[in-house]
This record gives structure tokens, sequence and C-alpha cells, in this order.
């Protein structure tokens, strides 16, 4: 029983000690183990994948209007400083997804039932606005490095007892 206690102090110990690490900044810092170069790579890799899955509606008024709408919340944004691309995209799994999909280094899916909710371009520009401050705190990449962070302490805690995985 003693061995056991012990082992699960050395544990929380190390669980304590990363969980600092892991905690959310309010001002988007934090530890991030991402650099802008890989996150911008890891940005156009998932909205390659996300257009593969969406339909891309090409409207060239639409895209102009979302362009300069963002040109002018991304003037008021602190944080990392992107190029934010914008696609207006169909509603091809039939559900009526009101928000906008922001992912890492400023690519942004728009669906189009949002354009058509919104009760007037106020509320449009504050949805879009959330999802692009998303993006300036680098969310994706610190939620990943948290998660990175939390399997080293799990990883570090079952190596402090010895026996690896096979002595829980």
């Amino acid at each position: 029983a003693a061995k056991a206690a012990f082992m699960f102090l050395r544990i929380a110990v190390v669980l304590l000690a990363v969980l600092p690490l892991t905690a959310q900044q309010p001002d988007g810092s934090g530890v991030n183990f991402y650099s802008l170069e890989k996150e911008a790579a890891l940005g156009q890799q998932m909205a390659a994948e996300v257009r593969q899955r969406m339909t891309v509606l090409e409207s060239a008024p639409a895209q102009d209007y979302l362009n300069r709408l963002a040109q002018r919340i991304a003037a008021q944004l602190p944080g990392a400083k992107w190029t934010y691309s914008f696609s207006l995209i169909a509603n091809d799994d039939g559900g009526a997804t009101r928000e906008p999909t922001a992912l890492p280094a400023g690519y942004i899916f728009v669906p189009a039932t949002l354009v058509l909710a919104a009760q007037d371009e106020g509320e449009f520009a504050g949805m879009m606005a959330h999802a692009m401050a998303h993006v300036a705190a680098r969310d994706w990449t610190r939620q990943a490095t948290r998660g990175e962070i939390a399997q080293m302490g799990m990883i570090a805690a079952a190596q402090s007892t010895g026996s690896g995985w096979n002595g829980y």
C-alpha cells in the first residue's frame, strides 16, 4: 500500500508540474510549440482537405465583400498577423451551419447560410471577427501544444512508476 501511495504521489507531482504549462492565457500568449511557418503549413494542409470535402461557391462580388470586411477587422486584431483567406461554402451536409470555420494561419470558410441568416452587417462582422480572433490568438496550435504537453506528462508519469503502462 505504501508503494502504491508513493507512486500516486509521484504521478501527482508530475501532473501538477505540467498543468500550469497547459493553462490558456487570456491574451492569446502562452506556450506554443508551433512556429509561424509550421502553423502556416498546417493551415494550408487543413484548408486543402476542407476544400476537397466542401463545395466552394465562386462569386467575385461575395469574395470582394468578404475580403474588404476582413481587412477592416484584421486591422483591429492583436496577435499574429495573417493574410486571411476566405471561402464561401455551400452547406453540403444538409445542416444549417451558422458559423465560420477558422483554421490555422487565416483560412476561414464561411457557410452561405451564415450570410443569409445574419440580421445585418454588424452581426455578420461580429461572427467573422470572432473566427478571426481565434486565428490571431493561434488557438489551434496552442491547443495542440497543450495536448502534446499533457501527453508528455502522462509518459513521464508512466515512466516514473518504473513499469510503464503495465503498472496500471
